[in-house]
């Protein structure tokens, strides 16, 4: 539910126990409403904390500028640390903000770096799914590498088929397959970047170890782009 509907709800409720109880019961459920809107306060700030200190051990490693929001007592807002600056020769971006969907307000985190622009060319990887599955059954299939394994378990979209099987080596796939889950995320070619974006929390060990190998392979696939601009094949 959005935040904003729980705090007009916990004022509306407030405002009826005045009118239809007893000042003792008012008194009572009043403390009880407070109680409530202060737990989901804290419970707010916990997972904003565990989310900068992940953003922040990731931070260790990248030494780029670490940037937390200022935090009032008693909000229900979320607020989001984002990382940005310059990384092995790349402008790289690792933010996370809040989306509506279906009248609900999610999180999602994205990831972007410098690449090379290609003009045209399309890209997007995404985890293979049962819709996807069942499109493949019937004939409508994406981008196939030759790579059983990796064919099964990624959905590729493009609209330049050389570029992609060129650019998807035996290495990018062995790292995507072994290392890397993308969950219900995305990882694109867009202009002149790489980025990546998933409806996630980055606020546990496992998920942003699992962001960071995501981060390997958009920038071993940045090099490899290189590679294919000046007429190279990295081995």
């Amino acid at each position: 539910m959005n935040l904003n509907v729980i705090a007009t709800a916990v004022l509306i409720g407030l405002i009826l126990m005045v009118v239809v109880t007893s000042p003792a019961m008012t008194l009572v459920l009043g403390a009880c409403l407070v109680g409530v809107y202060w737990g989901v306060s804290r419970g707010i700030e916990y997972i904003n904390d565990r989310t900068i200190a992940q953003f922040a051990a990731m931070n260790a490693q990248l030494k780029i500028a670490l940037s937390v929001p200022a935090r009032k007592a008693f909000n229900l807002a979320w607020s989001y640390p984002s990382l940005k600056g310059r990384y092995l020769e790349r402008d790289l971006s690792i933010s996370m903000k809040n989306k509506d969907m279906a009248g609900m307000s999610v999180p999602y985190t994205s990831m972007s770096i410098d690449a090379l622009r290609h003009r045209g060319v399309t890209l997007e990887i995404s985890s293979e799914t049962l819709g996807s599955t069942l499109k493949k059954m019937i004939g409508k299939q994406d981008v196939l590498t030759g790579d059983i394994d990796f064919d099964r378990r990624f959905l590729i979209k493009t609209n330049n088929q050389k570029f992609i099987k060129d650019l998807l080596d035996e290495e990018i796939r062995d790292i995507l397959k072994k290392e890397v889950f993308l969950k219900m995320g995305t990882l694109s070619l867009k202009d002149s970047e790489l980025c990546y974006e998933e409806q996630i929390v980055v606020n546990t060990d496992n998920e942003r170890r699992r962001m960071e190998n995501i981060l390997l392979v958009m920038y071993m696939l940045a090099k490899r782009m290189d590679y294919m601009r000046d007429g190279k094949i990295a081995k």
